[in-house]
């Protein structure tokens, strides 16, 4: 073994392999965590059954729309900036109607 030196000047004379000492608490909550997460996915995979259950009552041929959703969600955006344009337009026009009236 080699002798080595610390930051401090003292002689090591092992190298000693330092190891995480987990508190009573800890492993606790580790247990409660572990715990609940198993409980999440049973519930999940419960729910995802019953979804496929209903949707085998309906029917046995499903028809599955092949798309891409960036190009859906580009469709909903641009209908919704059109609603916020046709609104603020709208604004503007009630604004210029009542600055108007107010003026004259």
């Amino acid at each position: 073994m080699k002798k080595e030196e610390s930051k401090k000047g003292k002689l090591l004379t092992e190298k000693v392999r330092l190891t995480w000492v987990k508190s009573n608490l800890y492993k606790d909550l580790s247990m409660q965590y572990r715990e609940l997460s198993r409980r999440f996915v049973e519930n999940r995979t419960i729910e995802q059954n019953k979804i496929i259950y209903d949707l085998l009552t309906l029917g046995d041929e499903f028809y599955i729309y092949d798309g891409n959703y960036s190009t859906i969600k580009g469709n909903l955006e641009d209908k919704k900036y059109r609603r916020t344009k046709k609104k603020r337009r709208r604004i503007d026009e009630d604004l210029f109607r009542l600055w108007l009236l107010i003026c004259l």
